[in-house]
C-alpha cells in the first residue's frame, strides 16, 4: 500500500506542476490584457482632461483679456472726456477774460457821473461828468457850470466831436480837479447826445499863471481842450490855470 501510494504521488506531482504553470501563464496573460485594456482609456481620459483644462484656460485668458481691454477703453474714454472738459473750460475762461478786457477797455460811467449826455470821461483819472453849455459872463469871461461836478462846454468854441477846437472847463476844487493827474497819451472820451463816443488823446499840458493864459491858442487848437483852476487861491479865484490839449483819435 505505501508502495502504490508513493508511485501515485510521484506521478501526480509533475502533472500538478504543469497545471500550476499553465494557470500562472494564463493569469499573467489575462493580467497583461486587462492592464492594457485599462491603460488605454486612462491615457485617453488624461489627454481629454488636459485638452479640457487647456480649453478652459484659453477661455479664461480670453475673458480676462476682454475685461482688461474694456477697462482700458473706458479709461481712455474718461481721459478724453476730461481733456475735452478742460479744453472747453479753458476756452470759456479765455472768452470770459477777453470779454472782461473789452469791458474794462470801454469807458464806463463811474460814481458821480450823470448818465445824461453829453459827458466827459477820463478813465485814468476817474472823471465821468455830464457837460452843460456855458457862454460868456457879463464881464466877457468864459462861464463855468454852476455845479462843481459838471463840466461846461463853451458855446463860442467848436461843437463837441465836430473836428474843430472844442473847449470844456470845470471846477477845481470840484470834479475837474482830477484832470491834473492826466499825462501825455491819456485817452479822453466825450459821449455825445447822439449816442456816439469820441476819443481824444492828450498831446500837451500847461500850468500857467492866470494872466498868461493864451485863450486864442485854447480856442483855436483843433481837438478837445480842457481847463481848470490850479495854484493858490486869490480872492474868489486861483492863481494859475491847468490846461490840457488833446487830439481826436
Amino acid at each position: 500500500m505505501p508502495k502504490n501510494g508513493s508511485r501515485f504521488y510521484f506521478i501526480l506531482t509533475p502533472f500538478m506542476v504543469c497545471f500550476l504553470l499553465a494557470l500562472s501563464v494564463l493569469g499573467l496573460a489575462a493580467n497583461a490584457v486587462i492592464t492594457y485594456a485599462l491603460s488605454k482609456p486612462t491615457s485617453t481620459s488624461a489627454a481629454t482632461v488636459n485638452l479640457d483644462i487647456s480649453a478652459s484656460l484659453h477661455v479664461v485668458a480670453n475673458a480676462q483679456a476682454e475685461v482688461v481691454s474694456n477697462n482700458l477703453k473706458e479709461a481712455a474714454n474718461e481721459l478724453e472726456k476730461e481733456r475735452k472738459t478742460a479744453e472747453d473750460q479753458k476756452a470759456a475762461n479765455t472768452q470770459t477774460v477777453a470779454q472782461q478786457n473789452v469791458v474794462s477797455a470801454r469807458p464806463q460811467p463811474q460814481r458821480g457821473c450823470n448818465a445824461a449826455r453829453p459827458f466827459i470821461y477820463i478813465a485814468s483819472s476817474g472823471i465821468c461828468m455830464s457837460i452843460i453849455t456855458v457862454g460868456l459872463t457879463s464881464d466877457g469871461a468864459v462861464g463855468v457850470p454852476p455845479n462843481l461836478y459838471q463840466a461846461g462846454w463853451f458855446n463860442g468854441s467848436a461843437a463837441l466831436g465836430s473836428g474843430g477846437a472844442s473847449f470844456v472847463d470845470g471846477h477845481s476844487p470840484g470834479g475837474f480837479a482830477a484832470i491834473k493827474g492826466v499825462g501825455y497819451g491819456t485817452v479822453i472820451t466825450v459821449g455825445l447826445a447822439s449816442g456816439q463816443n469820441i476819443n481824444y488823446r492828450v498831446t500837451a499840458i500847461e500850468n500857467v499863471p492866470l494872466a498868461q493864459v493864451n485863450m486864442v491858442k485854447v480856442l483855436t487848437s483843433p481837438g478837445l481842450n480842457l481847463m481848470t483852476c490850479s495854484g493858490t487861491q486869490v480872492g474868489n479865484t486861483y492863481s494859475h490855470r491847468f490846461i490840457v490839449y488833446s487830439s481826436r483819435i
